[in-house]
């Protein structure tokens, strides 16, 4: 059992000074502000009076918050009681990452069905990613180095595979551990050896170990300065000069503190222009290396980001694929068990896997573009731009064309060229056995279809249905993925699916009408495998809503053929329904509550005071706290979700007012909402306590 020690206690203590202090800057000025207007008249007096007051209040609210859900938090869980883990408890949570794991797990391609490998096999792991994997992301996503993982390799062994030593002995002397990725400084550094370190000798051995080799490539997206575009900048320095260079322009370098160290291989890491998502020179040179030497060979990618695999078609050698993303404490023991059979793959892509990720449209679009009129909102330094920040943007031009959407549009329309640009389609995945469908029933409420396991395996199939419009008035993608079901079989079972539909499938969202529409019509209901491999086909007549086309006249041709690479703005505003917003920010319910500064309240600059100085000060001191930059960035709106029902949304509307100038309306209806969401909580606990038979204990 967890339990709480004086040491904990201390290490709390000493966590929560900083919002103390802060807290206690707010109320000496708060307080000053009341003893200097004691001579204004008195109406005057009693508003500023009051509005100190409240921010007092606010500010207290604010700083428990903090310290509640930072580092009080893990201690009140403890005390509740909810902290308590049992033995059992805690191998269940094991297991179920496990479990997680392997079903995250997609087998992209099983050529000469090389996979699995026996238990008892031989394998030489290839890469220095296979003794240093990507266990989870950056920021909310990292691991807790406090606790145990299960490596690669040792996931291997304990599915009964057996690795060559040697090789495994090469990585680790080279490069031990992985460099950090994290929110306030990234190490993007991949310590992949050179080839010229391989040799003769262990090569030799390799092929005398086993005929089958596995090659690990591995990436770790990291979260603020997420994924370099140009690692050729990152590697020479020269990322500080860009973001200097953007900085009296619109566009942005988009990403920051990033550094690499490739000495070991005299600057060879990167050509100019690559980017994180492709191979390095180091790993093209392994892939070289390995294929050279070995026949059969496994080629393992180990991240969350849809990486350009592309260049496996190039080497025939590679006849197995397997995508594991980061699996968390204890996953590469479920990775263990698909690579050696005991578990059927059953993993599908959540995402397109394409062939060139700069030829994609988001890539062209999408940048850190910065207002031209807004100086007056710069920020100061700090961890993320050691040169400051100016206010930036994003236009989403792509609209409803994102993933799968895409390319499955530009391909229909002819943009692109489907099988050159997509290497594998989103919803795809392979198993160790075959599926077959039949038996389609549907309507615009469902569709039923059976599945027959056709193999000789036990395995799991997730079944996808997709919904099109051939003549659809207002554009829509080519498909468009409305529900899935995950089938468990036996080997030569079969089982009748239900897939339901509601109102949802078929509807869109119309800019005229200001609400969700329904195009009548006939429509097709396609079920497969994956977005490219549908199996069973059927059409349905839908009962439209009569809305009127949103769009009729308008020059949204781009929008109608998915050509969505340079999107005029005249065609951006038809698809918003509105002008494009000026190029500055707005004190509304979008802007962050770091951004309260800029408002015209006392009160929310305040309440801004005590944020920005927890901030400042965890940034001088080195350590970041992760749930003051959450609360710092997260915009005014996200209070209504993020507060535990403690506010509402009436609440925000009155600290959005308060924000605008309008200090005794605001002020109010801040008052007036939060007491009217107590009584809301209050009723609805009431509710619940009387549906449970007695309050929860």
């Amino acid at each position: 059992m967890l339990s709480i020690n004086m040491d904990d206690v201390m290490q709390v203590v000493s966590n929560i000074q900083n919002y103390l202090i802060a807290f206690g800057v707010v109320l000496v000025l708060a307080l000053l502000v009341m003893f200097a207007v004691r001579k204004m008249p008195k109406a005057k007096k009693k508003m500023i009076r009051a509005q100190s007051g409240l921010a007092i209040l606010l500010a207290l609210a604010i700083v428990v918050n903090l310290i509640c859900t930072g580092p009080m938090s893990t201690m009140l869980d403890l005390v509740s009681g909810e902290g308590s883990i049992s033995e059992e408890t805690s191998a269940e949570a094991t297991e179920l990452v496990n479990e997680i794991t392997q079903e995250g797990i997609v087998l992209a391609q099983n050529d000469d069905n090389i996979l699995p490998v026996a238990s008892g096999s031989k394998l030489n792991v290839f890469g220095w990613a296979s003794t240093s994997p990507c266990y989870g992301g950056t920021g909310s996503g990292a691991l807790n180095d406090a606790y145990p993982v299960t490596d690669l390799l040792t996931g291997l062994h304990d599915a009964g595979i057996e690795t060559n030593d040697e090789l495994s002995k090469f990585y680790t002397d080279y490069c031990s551990t992985r460099p950090s990725v994290g929110m306030a400084q990234q190490d993007w550094t991949l310590p992949e050896p050179n080839v010229s370190l391989y040799t003769d000798e262990m090569m030799a051995n390799a092929k005398e170990y086993s005929d089958t080799a596995m090659v690990v490539i591995t990436r770790v997206g990291g979260e603020g300065a997420d994924l370099p575009t140009d690692m050729s900048a990152v590697v020479d320095g020269s990322w500080v000069r860009r973001v200097a260079d953007y900085r009296g322009s619109q566009r942005g370098a988009g990403y920051y503190n990033g550094t690499y160290d490739d000495s070991l291989n005299e600057g060879n890491d990167w050509d100019k222009g690559d980017h994180f998502l492709q191979l390095s020179n180091r790993e093209e040179e392994l892939i070289d290396l390995v294929t050279s030497n070995f026949d059969n060979v496994i080629v393992v990618y180990n991240g969350a980001n849809a990486f350009e695999m592309d260049w496996v078609k190039n080497y025939p050698q590679i006849k197995g694929v397997l995508l594991c993303p980061g699996t968390g404490q204890s996953g590469f023991e479920g990775f263990g068990r698909v690579v050696a059979g005991e578990v059927n793959p059953s993993g599908r892509t959540a995402d397109t896997y394409a062939a060139d990720l700069t030829a994609s449209p988001w890539w062209n679009n999408f940048g850190d573009f910065k207002y031209t009129n807004a100086s007056e909102f710069n920020s100061n330094a700090s961890m993320f731009d050691p040169e400051g920040t100016t206010p930036s943007f994003v236009n989403y031009v792509e609209g409803i064309y994102v993933g799968y959407k895409f390319y499955e549009t530009a391909a229909d329309e002819g943009l692109i060229d489907y099988d050159k640009e997509v290497v594998y389609p989103f919803g795809y995945g392979l198993s160790y056995t075959t599926f077959a469908y039949s038996d389609l029933k549907a309507d615009a409420d469902k569709v039923t279809f059976t599945i027959a396991n056709t193999g000789s395996r036990a395995g799991a199939e997730i079944a996808q249905l997709y919904v099109a419009k051939a003549d659809a008035a207002v554009f829509r993608p080519e498909k468009e993925l409305k529900g899935f079901a995950k089938v468990f079989l036996q080997a030569g079972e079969c089982k009748t699916v239900t897939i339901p539909l509601d109102d949802k499938a078929f509807r869109y969202w119309n800019v005229k009408t200001d609400r969700w529409e329904t195009e009548g019509g006939s429509y097709q209901l396609l079920v497969g495998a994956s977005v490219q491999d549908i199996r069973l086909r059927a059409e349905v007549s839908v009962q439209g809503t009569g809305a009127p086309d949103p769009y009729a006249g308008k020059a949204v041709q781009c929008y109608r053929t998915a050509d969505i690479k340079n999107v005029p703005d005249a065609a951006f505003e038809a698809l918003l329904g509105h002008a494009i917003p000026e190029d500055r920010p707005h004190i509304d319910q979008t802007m962050t509550l770091g951004e309260l500064n800029h408002s015209r309240s006392p009160l929310c600059w305040l309440a801004w005071a005590v944020l920005h100085t927890l901030l400042k000060r965890s940034s001088r001191e080195g350590t970041p706290d992760l749930n003051l930059l959450f609360q710092y960035n997260m915009p005014v709106r996200a209070l209504a979700q993020m507060t535990g029902g403690m506010v509402g949304q009436e609440t925000v509307d009155g600290i959005v007012m308060e924000a605008k100038g309008f200090w005794i309306i605001g002020l109010l209806r801040v008052l007036i909402g939060f007491g009217q969401n107590a009584v809301s909580n209050r009723r609805f606990r009431a509710a619940l306590d009387a549906e449970r038979g007695g309050p929860a204990v």
